[in-house]
């Protein structure tokens, strides 16, 4: 059984554990810039 905001508090949560999920794109693109600017990479 399901309640208001349950489902919502558990995706929270398994965010808060393993990070919020990004599309393919959008890592590459973040590796692109981060070498092009000589940062960190976005940890894995």
């Amino acid at each position: 059984v399901y309640y208001a905001g349950l489902p919502e508090h558990e995706e929270s949560i398994d965010r808060h554990n393993r990070g919020i999920p990004l599309h393919k794109e959008v890592v590459d693109w973040f590796d692109k810039t981060t070498a092009e600017f000589n940062i960190p990479q976005l940890e894995r």
